[in-house]
């Protein structure tokens, strides 16, 4: 099939073609549509997914169509007034269109998908004003955004993976709850930029920002902003809106954590794989539960660092060896300290409140059961150079992992040294593998 026409759809559907609801024609190899084509006042989905269609134009469609997919064809314009008033759902991502003229959509759509085309520009009327609600511009060109580009009724924006440079004040509608700019170009963060009353989730991440400026984030609703992978190695106290909730600000060049720098409203706060070295004793707000410095330059821990609504830290792949007691909260049960340098475990190094311990690949050599919670069921102490291990480990740990150790002397022949088998069926999870000892 090549031309689309009535005749064609005539001898393929019969009958049945006038009272279709559904038509999926997609991978026919249509390369064009006669107008006229589908006669069916009943018709609201059609599928023309990956076929080889270039242009549209008024006159094609149904005026009953409400969902039509023109995703995977080779079109690159688009007429004004080329689809029909009653059309709420519009996809027509992977294809060649290169510009938006006004009225190519009609205001009746809700639901835009616009992804991997070759847009280069957004101009003002380039989008119906009145329902839609969703759009969709992924994998594009876009370099700037011009003020009131975009309708007053939107409230999801995708422009994920384009080569947008700045964000000039006013370039969003007041009406957007969700907006994702990951992977642009954008370097700094205009004062004003994302001045709404409605926005909530906010992602930059992926971007070339260098700094966060007081006033950059004025918005009274925004609770999820996501900013990892950018150059940030700078940020001034009172940067971020009261009302933030989840701070992604993983993969920057922060070295440092001071007072202020975050708001009091934060329960979740991602800062791995930063240059951090130094935390101001509080620097975090007493509502954190969540918090993951991994991947940084920490090599002490001290007591006042952590608030005592932390439940889950993440201090992994540091460079850790020392642990003043009593620097952990009691309100902490997870707890990851992975790959670091740490080689003696002291009592009250850890809190009765903790469930799950990683110390999985650091220096310690022995282990007694005083040294751990009686709180604690899970335990990975793999990768370390731990002799031999206390029998009563085996009595209340439901998941121990304990492989790539030394386990030299003793207890490779003290039969007290490893479980029962009544001691074993109590564990859910062993791991149990010694280190290869190399050939003199």
């Amino acid at each position: 099939m090549t031309e689309l026409t009535l005749e064609k759809l005539s001898k393929k559907y019969g009958d049945e073609l006038t009272f279709l609801t559904k038509l999926h024609l997609y991978n026919e190899n249509i390369t064009s549509i006669q107008p006229g084509s589908f006669p069916t006042t009943s018709l609201t989905e059609l599928n023309l997914l990956l076929n080889e269609i270039s242009s549209i134009q008024p006159g094609l469609f149904p005026t009953s169509l409400m969902w039509l997919d023109l995703s995977g064809n080779l079109i690159s314009s688009i007429q004004p007034r080329s689809f029909p008033t009653s059309l709420t759902e519009l996809r027509i991502s992977y294809n060649e269109i290169t510009s938006i003229q006004p009225e190519s959509f009609p205001t009746s759509l809700t639901e835009l998908n616009l992804s991997v085309n070759l847009i280069s520009s957004i101009q003002h009327g380039s989008f119906p004003t009145t329902s839609l609600t969703r759009l969709d511009l992924r994998n594009n060109k876009i370099t700037s955004i011009q003020p009131e580009s975009f309708p007053t009724s939107l409230t999801e924006l995708y422009l994920i993976y384009n080569k947008i440079s700045s964000i000039q004040c006013g370039s969003f509608p007041t009406s957007l709850t969700y907006l994702n700019l990951r992977n642009n170009k954008i370097s700094s963060i205009q004062h004003g930029s994302f001045k709404t009353t409605s926005l909530t989730e906010l992602h930059l991440s992926d971007n070339f920002i260098t700094s966060i400026q007081h006033g950059s984030f004025k918005t009274t609703s925004l609770t999820e902003l996501y900013l990892s992978g950018n150059l940030i190695s700078s940020i001034q106290p009172g940067s971020f809106p009261t009302t933030l909730t989840k701070l992604n600000l993983c993969d920057n060049k922060i070295s440092s954590i001071q007072c202020r720098m975050f708001p009091t409203s934060l329960t979740t706060l991602h800062l791995g794989w930063n240059l951090i070295s130094t935390i101001q004793p509080g620097s975090f707000s007493t509502s954190l539960t969540e918090l993951h410095l991994d991947n940084n330059l920490i090599s002490s821990i001290q007591r006042g660092m952590f608030p005592p609504s932390l439940t889950h830290l993440d201090l992994g792949k540091n460079l850790i060896s020392s642990i003043q007691p009593e620097s952990f909260t009691t309100s902490l049960t997870r707890l990851s300290l992975w790959f670091n340098k740490i080689s003696s475990i002291q009592r009250g190094m850890f809190p009765n409140s903790l469930t799950e311990l990683n110390l999985r690949n650091n220096k310690i050599t022995s282990i007694q059961h005083v040294m751990f919670p009686t709180s604690l069921t899970e335990l990975n102490i793999s990768f370390n150079e731990i002799e031999s291990i206390p029998i009563t480990f085996f009595q209340r740990i439901s998941s121990l992992s304990i492989k790539h150790n030394t386990f030299s002397g003793k207890p490779t022949t003290d039969p007290k040294a490893f479980p029962t088998l009544k001691e074993l069926c109590a564990i859910i999870v062993l791991k149990l593998e010694s280190k290869k000892k190399e050939r003199k």
